[in-house]
């Protein structure tokens, strides 16, 4: 078998470069974690508020907590993908974010109550965003930002599934409904890790095989390509500009996440019914979507230093707007 024709199998599945294949598990792998810890977040509140009748701050705290552990370790999880794979750490952060789904369903009390969200946190953290973006930026040598795209996507796709949750907490109880999500989450770790933890070609076979050779290399792409160590990154001007603008920008967005559910229902708010309320949030989702999937594309057309201020800005009014 000739050489051409290995490369192909590597990076290939059928007729689709195996580059996208990771960025869609890296989409499912954002439903999976995102959709209880964050587009669903605030109807678990409720539920939790209406049955022990604890205040609004104990019950929403919770959030700030799970993101602010998540946080602290977020260096620590970028360093144990490097070390062990994004496979292992899908594996790894699916099994523990799984049981504390099972573990939350049982809760009794406080402590319990931010136990378990804790164990949750930590586990789509471990095997959520961090292991997806390494794939798909190992993977993906040119179309970055449309691959990124689609993975961060998944996490709003996420709140499609609101609906289904709010209908099983009405319908089954919460703790069935947190159970079962518990139980699924157990049972697509596997499968995703085998597909996102597939270990990526070298970087300049990649770009040999997804770049045509009757067109010019990009020479941009080869420059994107240099592996900055952790202590070369953070003496970067750059590093901390990513890092400051995603921690501000992802605030606000974190926020109305832990508390939208209460104000379409609160009767001092919208006052909208649980059904109404509960299809609020896939609209939400997938104008969310659409709209990072521009964005992905448009970034991989224009400079992104020119398209980020704009995005921004936007954010910044629609959070005007909406107060």
């Amino acid at each position: 078998m000739s050489t051409n024709s290995s490369k192909e199998m590597k990076t290939k599945v059928g007729r689709m470069f195996y580059g996208w294949w990771v960025a869609i598990a890296g989409a499912l792998n954002m439903v999976v974690s995102s959709g209880p810890t964050f587009q669903a977040a605030s109807t678990l509140f409720r539920a939790i508020e209406d049955e022990f009748g604890w205040s609004r701050a104990l019950v929403a705290g919770v959030a700030s907590f799970g993101r602010f552990g998540g946080a602290l370790l977020g260096p620590l999880e970028g360093w144990l993908t490097d070390q062990f794979g994004t496979g292992k750490m899908v594996l790894i952060g699916f099994t523990l974010g799984g049981s504390g789904m099972i573990f939350y369903s049982q809760l009794q009390g406080p402590v319990q109550y931010y136990a378990a969200y804790f164990i949750i946190s930590l586990g789509f953290s471990l095997g959520g965003f961090v292991p997806s973006m390494a794939a798909v930026n190992a993977w993906m040598p040119h179309r970055r930002a449309t691959a990124m795209a689609i993975v961060i996507g998944g996490s709003s796709l996420g709140g499609l599934f609101v609906p289904a949750i709010v209908w099983g907490i009405n319908t089954h109880g919460w703790r069935e409904t947190t159970l079962v999500l518990g139980l699924l989450t157990l049972a697509l770790g596997p499968p995703i890790a085998f597909v996102s933890g597939k270990r990526a070609p070298e970087q300049q076979d990649l770009i040999n095989e997804t770049y045509s050779p009757n067109k010019p290399k990009n020479r941009d792409v080869a420059l994107a390509q240099h592996d900055f160590t952790a202590k070369q990154a953070l003496r970067t001007r750059a590093f901390w500009s990513i890092s400051i603008t995603h921690t501000l920008t992802n605030l606000s967005v974190g926020a109305i996440s832990s508390h939208i559910y209460f104000q379409l229902t609160d009767e001092n708010g919208v006052n909208l019914t649980d059904a109404s309320a509960a299809t609020i949030i896939p609209i939400m989702a997938v104008s969310s979507f659409t709209f990072q999937i521009l964005g992905g594309l448009t970034g991989d057309r224009f400079s992104k230093r020119s398209i980020l201020p704009i995005l921004i800005l936007t954010q910044g009014v629609s959070m005007v707007v909406l107060a």
